[in-house]
């Protein structure tokens, strides 16, 4: 019985790159319930042709692709034939105009399929898990249109009536169109070369190998998978925990054991290089502009997180099954801390933790690197892999295309699609042409399809371009690079620490000798050796309002400077990325990093406001919430604003019941919270390093790390679910009164209540796009401890 689930892939596939796609089916024990399910998902079985037997099966039934209001109607049929026993027979079709109108069905080829190969236990999946198989299938045989489209071969275009010239036109036309729509779909990797080169993978078992895993892709694999089973109609802010998360990353991976799935490494990023930083700003710039329009159109906020929604959530291989993730999911924002959650529980597992690396560069050049001196298989999603050197007695499979060949049985086998470079060379016939790489060079270069491409590899003359600067450079990217040494001292460090701190740490390490003074009307910073950059989590917050970073830039301020202890060559200033803008997609913003008294003064600055609230406030997570406002008022006072912390205190006494939603307020509060946690870490983490290279580092320091010991884990963070009782429990507590009382400062009176009425208004002006009131840009900044001396101010 096909599941919710498969009709959503289903609806998916007939719209995911602007064609329609069906599904044929002749299938034993579907009947009326999956008519009804199809409809619920918005694709309805058609009545072309549709006949039901008495037997209950569906026996000709075709998913319509018009009923998402599309043009051409690609079938792919799946015959799983009259007997349980028989093999598969998979059709791809394409209807004519005439088939359109209820008649002929023109089949364009049919790729048999033995019933001892891979789709024989593709069949034995069964169940729910069958119609995704299927696809999953198709898509690496080509027969899907995005597939053909790929490799230049569009059935389309064989049977127009148009004129050679006109042909060659129209194909050019839509080859342009696909790549444009495509490059969303192939962000990592060569666009279209995962497509091209799928009908090459040998399907067998996983049971009995060994693999590398590429950390970063599973956990974000994992983390879409818990999104598809989300309650329906859940709010942007509707997520997983990162506990939850990272127990179905430990569940995956505890189903690869039981399966006989040797792991030996599971190895996360530690290093972005230069040559990525046009990539790293891209992502900042989609997600950036995403929290501007979730402002837009959601005014009042998120619904509530229903507290069962994610209790029946099905773990493990079935979770990275679907290789991409749907147009919903890519309108909500990311967990900020996702990553590096799961890296931190991870670590702490007793079976999993010295299994987890972070190294000092890209995690999938360092999974190929292992991989191909040691043999085995790299499970990933990133199809730059395919062109890689992974050794003779290496391959690599993709995470939707692990699958067990008996989900129900106990003792099943684990099935994957193996890609060795080796072997799609041979079946190419690229040896001594440059191989599959040298294809993908071609792809990138003329920015043609698969097929042109090869053709013009293999048609190439000796004189052609072999050996270009080009494309050295561009192989040069698919091989690992070791920026630091392996003996040096930080690299057993590496692995303790979030992966973008170790990033600042091995900039830090590794920069240059820069006379130049640093042009601040310059919009074109580098990233690089050359300056020192900290690429910030993007939070979920209210981008109308300050920048939540904003109230803890003096503990980052400090934490940047701590690391100058280990710097090889000192660097005045940090260039912070919180968010970016399509106006200004390369402006930073400038810390300055203090000098060696300055830093001193203020680590000491920190451990004691630390210490005072050790004592004035008995519960832990209490006293960094007090931090959390402490830093806001000391900020607020600088800037001549009214302490939002505060406000959101006496909100919490006038509130006399739950709103129907998460408040811009409140998750901006949220996020607030969490950029003060996040800053402490990085200091945190910048002394864990500084201590052991530093071994005459000042007491102050030490002092100060001490202090910070006791930070809890990102998964044991307030959230936006519990953070409205956690304010209450301040303000039972008097907390505000106590740091009032620290800073020497009169008590902050409530404001005066709002009614109804003016509650409308200010969710009215939220919807009309008003942003909240803010300081004259004209004033100058104020000079506290906690404050930065120069554009901490800014948005």
């Amino acid at each position: 019985m096909l599941d919710a689930s498969d009709v959503e892939q289903i609806g998916e596939h007939a719209r995911g790159d602007g064609s329609a796609v069906g599904l044929f089916l002749r299938l034993p024990a579907v009947g009326e319930d999956m008519v009804a399910q199809l409809e619920r998902g918005r694709v309805v079985v058609s009545g072309w042709p549709c006949s039901r037997r008495k037997q209950g099966r569906l026996h000709d039934g075709v998913v319509d692709g018009r009923t998402a209001g599309l043009d051409d109607e690609d079938i792919l049929v799946a015959d799983a034939g009259q007997d349980a026993n028989t093999g598969f027979a998979l059709d791809t079709m394409n209807r004519t105009e005439q088939g359109r109108r209820g008649g002929v069905v023109e089949r364009r080829e049919q790729l048999q399929v033995s019933q001892q190969t891979h789709i024989r236990e593709l069949r034995e999946l069964g169940g729910g898990g069958l119609c995704s198989q299927v696809l999953a299938y198709l898509a690496r045989q080509g027969g899907t249109r995005r597939a053909r489209e790929d490799q230049g071969a569009s059935h389309r275009d064989a049977r127009s009536e148009l004129g050679p010239g006109e042909k060659k036109i129209e194909r050019v036309e839509r080859k342009k169109k696909f790549m444009d729509r495509s490059s969303e779909c192939y962000a990592m990797g060569v666009r279209g070369l995962g497509a091209a080169v799928r009908r090459y993978g040998r399907f067998s078992p996983l049971s009995g190998d060994t693999v590398v895993v590429d950390g970063p892709a599973l956990v974000h694999r994992v983390y879409d998978g818990c999104m598809r089973q989300r309650p329906p109609n859940a709010g942007f802010i509707c997520q997983p925990s990162y506990a939850v998360l990272a127990r179905m990353v430990i569940g995956w991976l505890e189903e690869l054991r039981r399966h006989n799935v040797q792991v030996r490494k599971i190895i996360f990023d530690g290093y972005l290089p230069p040559s990525k930083w046009q990539v790293r700003q891209q992502r900042l710039l989609e997600q950036s502009k995403l929290m501007n329009d979730l402002l837009t159109s959601h005014p009042d906020g998120s619904s509530l997180l229903p507290g069962d929604a994610f209790e029946a959530i099905k773990g493990g291989i079935s979770l990275t099954q679907t290789s991409s993730p749907s147009s919903n999911l890519r309108r909500t924002p990311r967990p900020p801390f996702l990553v590096p959650a799961v890296v931190e529980i991870l670590k702490s597992s007793h079976s999993w933790g010295p299994l987890v690396e972070v190294v000092s560069g890209e995690a999938d050049m360092f999974c190929a690197e292992d991989i191909r001196r040691h043999g085995g298989v790299l499970l990933t999603s990133d199809s730059d892999l395919l062109i890689t050197d992974l050794g003779h007695h290496g391959s690599v499979s993709f995470f939707e295309d692990i699958a067990s060949s008996d989900p129900s049985a106990e003792s099943s086998t684990l099935l994957a699609s193996k890609f060795s470079l080796d072997a799609i060379n041979d079946a190419l016939a690229l040896n001594g042409l440059g191989g599959l790489p040298r294809v993908a060079f071609e792809i990138v270069k003329s920015r043609k399809g698969f097929n042109e491409a090869l053709e013009r590899i293999r048609n190439r003359k000796e004189e052609d371009d072999s050996h270009t600067p080009e494309l050295q450079a561009f192989l040069d990217e698919l091989s690992m690079k070791e920026y630091l040494s392996k003996d040096h001292p930080v690299q057993s460090i590496i692995s303790s620490l979030d992966p973008r701190i170790s990033e600042i740490v091995i900039q830090t390490l590794l920069l240059r000798n820069n006379t130049t003074p640093l042009d601040e009307n310059n919009t074109q910073h580098p990233r690089g050796p050359e300056t020192l950059a900290m690429f910030l989590p993007i939070l979920i917050e209210d981008r109308s309002r300050m920048s939540a970073w904003a109230s803890s830039t003096a503990v980052r301020q400090v934490a940047y400077s701590i690391m100058q202890a280990f710097a090889v060559r000192e660097s005045p200033v940090v260039i912070e990325y919180r968010s970016l803008m399509a106006s200004n997609s390369s402006v930073g913003r400038q810390i300055d990093v203090l000098n060696l008294d300055e830093t001193l003064e203020q680590c000491a600055s920190l451990a004691n406001t630390l210490e005072l609230l050790i004592q004035r406030i008995p519960t832990e997570n209490m006293r960094w919430l007090g931090l959390a406002i402490y830093q806001d008022i000391m900020w607020s006072m600088a800037e001549e604003r009214s302490p939002f912390s505060a406000s959101m205190i006496h909100q919490v006494q006038q509130d006399s019941e739950e709103e129907p939603w998460h408040t811009w307020d409140m998750i901006h509060f949220t996020a607030l919270v969490e950029a003060s946690l996040y800053s402490l870490r990085i200091a945190k983490q910048g002394l864990e390093v500084a201590i052991p290279l530093c071994p005459t580092l000042s007491p102050q320091l030490r002092d100060l790390y001490q202090r910070l010991s006791a930070l809890p884990l990102i998964a044991d963070w307030p959230t936006i679910h519990n953070m409205p009782n956690l304010l209450a429990t301040a303000r039972e507590h008097n907390i505000l009164a106590t740091i009032t009382d620290i800073l020497g400062i009169p008590p902050i009176e409530a404001p005066a209540q709002a009614n109804e009425t003016d509650s409308s208004k200010g969710r009215l002006k939220r919807k009309n796009g008003n942003s909240r009131g803010g300081r004259d840009p004209k004033r100058p900044v104020s000079i506290n401890p906690f404050a930065v001396l120069s554009n901490a101010t800014q948005n």
